[in-house]
C-alpha cells in the first residue's frame, strides 16, 4: 500500500527501535521521515538510524501541525491504547488532503488465535516480550522476531 515518493513526509507512530521505520522508507524512498514512541531507549535506537524521533503518548493529542504528513503508518499499536479514538482523529489532523494511513492491528479472531484461547493461551503474537518466550507455547515469535530480519 506504500507508494514510491521521495518528497513525501511519512510518521510510523509506535516506531519502536525504527527497524520497521526503515523498511517504509525503503519501501517509499522518502526523506522526511518521522517515528512518534514513548518509550525512551527506543526512541534513541531509531534516532541512530536517522529518523527524526519525538516521544509522546498516542492516547494524547500530538504535538505536529494539521496537515503535515502525507502518509501516516501504525503498526499493532492501536489495540494498546486507552483512548484509540484520540488517535484516529489525530491521525486525521496531522494527515494532508489526499493523504493516507496504513493502520493495521491484531486479528484475535484469526483461528490460530481463537484456539490457542479456547486451549487457555494468550494470543500467537503475544508470546514474545522483548525476546523472552511468555505465555503461549506454540507461538512462533521465538522461531524469528521481525527486528532480527531487516538489513541495515
Amino acid at each position: 500500500m506504500l507508494e514510491f515518493d521521495p518528497k513525501a513526509k511519512v510518521v510510523d507512530l509506535g516506531c519502536g527501535n525504527g527497524l520497521f521505520t526503515l523498511q517504509i522508507r525503503n519501501k517509499i524512498g522518502c526523506v522526511g521521515l518521522y517515528g512518534v514512541d514513548i518509550d525512551e531507549n527506543s526512541l534513541a535506537e531509531a534516532d541512530k538510524r536517522e529518523i527524526s524521533v519525538l516521544k509522546e503518548d498516542l492516547n494524547s493529542t500530538l504535538s505536529f501541525p494539521s496537515d503535515f504528513f502525507d502518509v501516516v503508518v501504525s503498526s499493532q499499536v492501536i489495540e494498546h491504547l486507552f483512548y484509540p479514538t484520540i488517535f484516529v482523529q489525530e491521525i486525521l489532523r496531522i494527515l494532508k488532503k489526499g493523504g493516507y494511513a496504513v493502520v493495521s492491528s491484531e486479528n484475535l479472531a484469526s483461528w490460530d488465535n481463537i484456539l490457542a484461547l479456547l486451549l487457555g493461551f494468550t494470543p500467537f503474537s503475544q508470546g514474545d516480550f522483548d525476546g523472552l518466550k511468555i505465555g503461549n507455547p506454540l507461538s512462533l515469535s521465538e522461531k524469528k522476531r521481525v527486528d532480527d530480519t531487516v538489513d541495515m
